[in-house]
């Protein structure tokens, strides 16, 4: 079936990362594979199979990094650019909007809190967070988590940090059912199902030659089908437009920088619309520019929706201008979960992430660490 032809041309991640069994889908593309193969042979001769239809089915079907083909409607699109699947550039009405302020109340008095937008988090009594009980996470003799416990609520940032080592990136795969784990998680009060969230992992780059608009695209794999909509195609440009990006549509993936894929593949994600979307240090790879116009745009997009997104992030000060909820690790443990405010102080810092700091209140009325030296132990 076209529409559920595998992008595993983006990388084993990044599929799996879609929701994607990988290994079901490469049986069954075996499977295909074989019974054409039967057909072809049966029909020409096992000569004629060899010599005219073998070579042109491989270079139709296998990329230069040896990964499966992609919906004939996506490849028909980077063939013929001019035809009826051709990219152009487009803007949809009020695409371009500045993310939300978010000021906070805390250490400096006139910071003023963010106004989340009034949609409902319970619908017909269902528990629209996300809930972890005692979470604890092996990686093979060592425990990286042992006891995570607490209630993300949607309509919100969450920002996971702590030192390196602590287990962010572990607790995201292990929401995202990527790491097996003792204790519960449950969104929406049931376990999470990875096709149906957003999920982003660390390690996110595409060697293949596939286009920026094919890779976004991909975002919406199980409705890709022979044709690709215009309407679909409009919507990747939009996506990757608000991001700054919209000039590299025609671009192939292989030719960007790590920060353009990271962008790249952000876009993918939004244009799930995701009720949950987990990032793993996903701005890592971005000048401070396009990091700030990452949240701008994560913003926005739990303003208009009401998503929660979690994000492991390393900036303390990305995290404090950004983000509506902060859960501190340490050693496996939750150190702290709540306002950044509430959560980094001094002392938190000291024994958390071995740092003399000091905490300052900038003009927009945003919490700024400065870090000074390293504590003594």
């Amino acid at each position: 079936m076209p529409g559920r032809s595998p992008p595993l041309r983006l990388g084993d991640a990044n599929a799996r990362s879609l929701g994607l069994s990988v290994d079901r889908i490469r049986q069954r593309t075996f499977f295909m594979v074989a019974l054409l193969t039967a057909a072809a042979v049966s029909f020409v001769g096992t000569i004629g199979f060899v010599g005219l239809i073998a070579p042109h089915a491989a270079r139709s079907m296998v990329g230069e990094d040896h990964r499966y083909s992609l919906p004939l409607a996506a490849r028909h699109q980077r063939r013929h650019p001019g035809g009826r699947f051709g990219v152009r550039q487009v803007h949809l009405a009020g695409s371009r909007h500045p993310g939300g302020h978010h000021h906070r109340r805390g250490r400096c008095a006139h910071a003023v809190r963010h106004h989340r937008p009034a949609w409902q988090r319970r619908v017909r009594g269902i528990d629209m967070s996300l809930e972890l009980k005692s979470v604890s996470v092996m990686r093979g003799k060592a425990r990286i988590l042992k006891d995570i416990s607490g209630r993300l609520e949607p309509g919100q940032i969450v920002g996971l940090i702590g030192p390196n080592g602590t287990g962010k990136s572990t607790l995201v795969n292990a929401i995202a059912t990527l790491y097996p784990f003792g204790g519960t998680i449950h969104w929406k009060g049931r376990p999470v199902k990875l096709g149906e969230i957003g999920y982003m992992p660390q390690q996110c780059h595409v060697r293949a030659d596939i286009s920026v608009t094919e890779t976004v695209l991909l975002g919406r794999h199980e409705g890709l089908s022979w044709r690709v909509d215009n309407a679909m195609v409009d919507e990747a440009i939009a996506v990757l437009d608000e991001f700054g990006i919209g000039h590299l549509h025609s671009r192939s993936m292989n030719t960007l920088s790590g920060g353009q894929q990271q962008l790249v593949l952000l876009a993918q994600r939004l244009l799930r619309s995701p009720e949950l979307l987990l990032l793993d240090e996903a701005t890592s790879a971005l000048d401070v520019r396009h990091q700030m116009q990452v949240f701008d745009r994560l913003r926005a997009y739990v303003d208009r929706t009401g998503a929660l997104v979690v994000i492991a992030i390393h900036d303390l000060n990305l995290a404090s201008r950004h983000t509506d909820t902060i859960m501190l690790l340490n050693g496996g443990y939750v150190a702290g979960l709540g306002s950044f405010n509430e959560v980094v102080c001094e002392e938190a810092l000291r024994t958390v992430y071995g740092i003399e700091a000091e905490l300052l209140c900038a003009s927009n009325g945003q919490t700024v660490v400065l870090p000074l030296c390293a504590a003594a132990h």
